[in-house]
């Protein structure tokens, strides 16, 4: 089955579904999903459980800091060494309801339960939606609760990778890059934060009520979705909150390796 979107954003409920709740907003609604203008995904039920583009997403080449190393484009990033794929996502540090803790869990918990062969192959980069916040220092210190020196049986594991954009507008053209949604601005409850409070230009709740308001002042409202992107920078296979389990993650991995 396919689905060809129209429109600036198209909703769609069955074939992707990217939940818009994300870091920093409650969600009442049933399950809806949202997709970059233009994109046909086809569901690929009989070979992943995520959902397979057949018009791929294609990164900015934008530059941004990384916890591998100094100043380095994104392309440099997804491109290292024997990496075939990445599994790429939007987070960021103060999230308050641990909704980018479960993505970046998740990924590294597939790739470790991968065969030895297999495992040095993927990397995950958490891109960092809150680059006022989010210094590399602070992004390895996150990143590093997810680092296991060891697979279960030993084998080695390539450690996640935060990526930290010059600028917001730049976390917004990496966003909608990849079909992740990120909120405009609002205001939070007056209660939320001080007046003092930096205000970020890429979004912060008006649910403060709802959340514990992280340091700042302010929360980021995303999309979750994980995103298989290619060392040549197009994004091909995407698992939101409904497909991303570990178990799906893995066996959509060792599928996608052995095309390869």
């Amino acid at each position: 089955m396919k689905v060809t979107l129209r429109g600036k954003y198209a909703v769609v409920v069955t074939v992707l579904a990217v939940m818009v709740t994300g870091c920093g907003q409650k969600s009442t609604a049933p399950s809806q999903s949202v997709a970059r203008a233009g994109a046909t995904i086809s569901s690929s039920s009989e070979i992943y459980h995520g959902a397979w583009l057949q018009h791929p997403y294609h990164l900015p080449a934008v530059s941004m800091s990384s916890t591998a190393g100094d100043w380095r484009s994104l392309a440099e990033v997804i491109s290292a060494p024997g990496v075939q794929v990445n599994l790429v996502t939007l987070g960021y540090t103060s999230c308050d309801d641990g909704a980018c803790d479960v993505v970046v869990a998740d990924a590294m918990a597939a790739v470790r339960a991968l065969e030895p062969a297999q495992r040095q192959r993927v990397q995950v980069v958490m891109v960092s939606a809150d680059p006022q916040r989010d210094s590399v220092v602070a992004l390895k210190r996150y990143l590093g609760q997810f680092v296991s020196s060891a697979s279960a049986d030993g084998g080695p594991v390539l450690p996640p990778v935060g990526v930290r954009p010059e600028t917001d507008a730049v976390v917004h053209q990496v966003a909608r890059a990849l079909g992740v949604v990120v909120e405009n601005p609002a205001a939070t409850s007056p209660a939320a934060a001080p007046a003092s409070a930096p205000v970020s230009p890429v979004a912060w709740s008006a649910h403060g009520d709802e959340h514990t308001v992280p340091p700042g002042g302010y929360l980021v409202t995303h999309s979750t979705q994980l995103v298989a992107v290619t060392p040549q920078g197009e994004g091909v296979l995407v698992w939101t909150d409904q497909t991303r389990t570990v178990a799906n993650l893995t066996a959509d991995l060792r599928v996608y390796l052995h095309r390869m």
